[in-house]
């Protein structure tokens, strides 16, 4: 079975990006209970502190789509409305190779 993975880079408007981290730290805790979400980290750009960015890893593309349409999803879309600089990036890659991961 091929694991998916999702690259996701979301920019917030300078004045509110605590509050995106807030919003994106509880979507965080959310996965807990998502058994094919295998991985969901949440950084913040060094350099860019309204720079956000995801590493995901699931099991299949099956439990991407559950991620994507779960109610703690969508209750962060709503609260990250009006609060982002633009739209976010999300990019759905392949794994390949890894270190210290089973893929």
């Amino acid at each position: 079975m091929t694991k998916t993975a999702m690259v996701a880079h979301l920019v917030a408007i300078p004045d509110l990006a605590d509050e995106v981290e807030t919003i994106l730290r509880r979507l965080v805790d959310s996965t807990a209970d998502e058994a094919g979400t295998e991985m969901y980290v949440l950084t913040r750009d060094a350099n860019q502190a309204d720079s956000f960015w995801f590493f995901e890893l699931y099991a299949d593309d099956e439990a991407l789509a559950v991620h994507g349409g779960s109610a703690a999803m969508v209750d962060a879309m709503v609260g990250l409305d009006g609060k982002l600089a633009e739209a976010p990036m999300l990019t759905v890659v392949q794994p390949m190779a890894a270190k210290g991961i089973d893929l």
